[in-house]
C-alpha cells in the first residue's frame, strides 16, 4: 500500500514546490490527517490540530513544549511513517527536532537540537528525493534564516531520523534584517532571501550544501521586500512599500528577469502559498485579508481572481494549503486564531469552512499542514 505525504510550509519561506508542496512517497496504512501545526511563542509550544478531510474543520490534537520562544516550524518528509518536525527558537537560538506520529498526530520532542544564529525567523528545506542533478543529498538540507545575526545556517540531514550536520562554510552572510527564504529547484538549486530595503539576495547551492552568493539581483529601487516564494520557474516577491507582488523568471544562472508590472494586493503583503498548480494566495497582514491570483504557467503573470480579497482574522501572517483536500489555512496573529477555507478547484474562490475561525490560546506565529493520502 502506498501513500503520498502532502505538506506545505509558509513561514515567510517556501520549500521546493517553496510553495505548492513536496510529495515524497512512503509506505503506510490508511489515509491519515490532515494535521495542522502551529508555533506559539507566548506558550513556548508547538500545537497539532486534527483536520476533517471533508469539511476542513480542525480540533486540538496534541501540544509539545519546546524551548523559550518557538518562531518557525517545518515538516520534513523522509520515507518513514514518522515525520520529522523542525522548530526554531528565537531566544535560545537553536533548531530542535520533534517527531509527528502520522497515525495520531502526537508530537514528541526528540531532545536533539543544534545551535543556529541570533533570532532565527524562517526555515526552508531541500528534500533529498526532489533535488536537482548537481546537488544530491540522500536526505536533504535544512536552511535557517537568522534575522538577528544577518546570516543563513545550513545543515545536511544525515539520516532518516532527522539528525543534522553543518555544511562547510555555514553560516552564510545575508543582507541586514533578512525576513523570508525561498528554495528554488530550477535544475540548479538556488536560495533566495528577502531582506526588505529593495533587497532580494540569491545563492547557488553547491554539491556539498555550501552556498555561493550570486551577483546583485535586479529589484526595483522603490520596493521593500518582505517575503519571497518560488513557483517553478518563477520567483514572486511581496513588496510591502507598494502593496504589490512582483514576479521574476529564474534564469539558469540564478539571475531574475521581471515578468511585468507588479499586481496589487492588500496592505503589508507577506506569506504566499499555492493551490491546484495555478492559484497563488497572499496574506495581507495590514488589511486583514487574503488576495488570490491565477498564474500563467508560461509567462508567470498573475491575474487577480474574482471576489478577492477575502477577509481573514486580524493580522494574517502565514498561509498553508492542502491541495488534495481543497483546504487553505491562515494563521491570524492579531486575533489569535486560524481561518480555514475550502478552495474552489475551478474559480480559486475561498469559502470559509464551518466553525472558522478557530480560536487559539495564544497567537500563532507559523503554520504548516500535512496530509497522508492512500494512493492504492
Amino acid at each position: 500500500m502506498k501513500a503520498i505525504i502532502l505538506s506545505t510550509l509558509t513561514i515567510g519561506a517556501f520549500f521546493i514546490a517553496g510553495c505548492g508542496g513536496s510529495s515524497p512517497i512512503i509506505h503506510i496504512g490508511s489515509p491519515v490527517g490532515p494535521f495542522v501545526l502551529t508555533v506559539n511563542p507566548a506558550s513556548s509550544s508547538v500545537a497539532s490540530f486534527k483536520g476533517d478531510r471533508n469539511s476542513g474543520t480542525i480540533s486540538p490534537d496534541s501540544s509539545a513544549k519546546i524551548g523559550s520562544a518557538p518562531s518557525a516550524v517545518l515538516i520534513q518528509s523522509p520515507s518513514t511513517p514518522q515525520l520529522n518536525v523542525f522548530v526554531t527558537d528565537s531566544v535560545a537560538n537553536k533548531l530542535s527536532l520533534l517527531n509527528l506520529d502520522t497515525q495520531t498526530g502526537v508530537l514528541t520532542d526528540t531532545g536533539f537540537s543544534v545551535p543556529v544564529g541570533v533570532n532565527p525567523v524562517a526555515l526552508g528545506v531541500l528534500n533529498g528525493a526532489t533535488v536537482a542533478t548537481l546537488v544530491q543529498p540522500q536526505f536533504g538540507f535544512i536552511y535557517v534564516l537568522n534575522q538577528g545575526s544577518n546570516n543563513l545556517s545550513v545543515f545536511k540531514i544525515t539520516d532518516m531520523a532527522g539528525h543534522l550536520s553543518a555544511v562547510p562554510g555555514s553560516p552564510f552572510t545575508t543582507p541586514a534584517n533578512p525576513q523570508s527564504i525561498a528554495v528554488a529547484n530550477n535544475n540548479t538549486i538556488f536560495i533566495y532571501v528577502a531582506a526588505g530595503n529593495q533587497q532580494v539576495a540569491g545563492y547557488q547551492a553547491n554539491a556539498d550544501g555550501s552556498l555561493t552568493a550570486l551577483p546583485a539581483l535586479g529589484v526595483p529601487a522603490t520596493a521593500n521586500i518582505s517575503a519571497v516564494f518560488f513557483k517553478f520557474p518563477f520567483l514572486y516577491a511581496a513588496d510591502t512599500a507598494n502593496s504589490q507582488i512582483l514576479g521574476f523568471k529564474v534564469q539558469s544562472d540564478g539571475s531574475l528577469v521581471s515578468v511585468g508590472p507588479g499586481v496589487s494586493t492588500g496592505t503589508q503583503p507577506g506569506s504566499m502559498t499555492t493551490a491546484f498548480g495555478s492559484m497563488i494566495y497572499v496574506a495581507n497582514s495590514g488589511s486583514n485579508n487574503i488576495s488570490g491570483y491565477r498564474q500563467d504557467a508560461v509567462t508567470g503573470i498573475l491575474t487577480p481572481l474574482s471576489g478577492f480579497p477575502v477577509g481573514a482574522g486580524t493580522t494574517p501572517v502565514y498561509l498553508s494549503t492542502v491541495d488534495a483536500l481543497h483546504h487553505l489555512y491562515a494563521a491570524n496573529q492579531g486575533s489569535s486564531n486560524l481561518s480555514a477555507f475550502t478552495v474552489d478547484f475551478n474559480s480559486g474562490a475561498l469559502v470559509p469552512v464551518p466553525g472558522s475561525p478557530f480560536a487559539m490560546a495564544t497567537p500563532p506565529r507559523g503554520v504548516e499542514t500535512v496530509f497522508i493520502m492512500n494512493v492504492d
